[in-house]
């Protein structure tokens, strides 16, 4: 998942283009175009890629395959990486393995957490979905480990575990670049 704005202008305009090229590529792989909104911005969206526009600046996000096919032209054209998710989905043989209480576990040894410098949870999601969190939501950097299987309604196979790190702000930014 990649998250990237550019102010109106040149940049924003070429920007504008790759998210249509990108958009029509999907759409002519059979997804649908839908509409994009979000309370700051308007646009298309469809099967990994949106793209949204207001007055001054444009959003576009990339996520899965997109993300990773074209996310290095994005960093290249935008002015800002708003949100930079790195993940993987790993599948563990053993069903009856919980790797968010472990992850967990681990994090509460960490002497930033016990010092309070750094928060983790460990959170159950109806009906049985598990997830380890390190960091908070609007923080630089946050860590998730869940139950993919179950986030997904069973779109993942059982024992499908998601490893994930988030970036936000000026760190996304940072982290993209390099």
């Amino acid at each position: 998942w990649i998250s990237a704005t550019c102010k109106a202008g040149q940049r924003a305009n070429v920007l504008k283009g790759r998210a249509a090229a990108w958009i029509d590529e999907r759409v002519a792989e059979g997804n649908d175009r839908l509409a994009f909104k979000t309370p700051f911005y308007e646009g298309t969206r469809t099967r990994g890629v949106a793209f949204g526009e207001r007055r001054d600046d444009i959003l576009v996000t990339l996520s899965g395959d997109a993300a990773h096919k074209w996310g290095p032209t994005l960093v290249t054209w935008a002015d800002n990486i708003s949100r930079l998710d790195i993940q993987v989905t790993l599948r563990e043989p053993d069903l009856s393995a919980d790797w968010a209480s472990y992850v967990h576990n681990k994090a509460k040894e960490d002497t930033r957490v016990k010092a309070g410098m750094l928060s983790t949870q460990l959170i159950l999601t109806k009906p049985r979905g598990l997830g380890a969190y390190i960091g908070k939501g609007g923080s630089d950097k946050m860590i998730r480990v869940y139950d993919k299987a179950a986030e997904s309604h069973d779109i993942y196979p059982p024992g499908a575990w998601r490893w994930e790190v988030q970036y936000r702000h000026q760190r996304a930014f940072s982290v993209a670049w390099h």
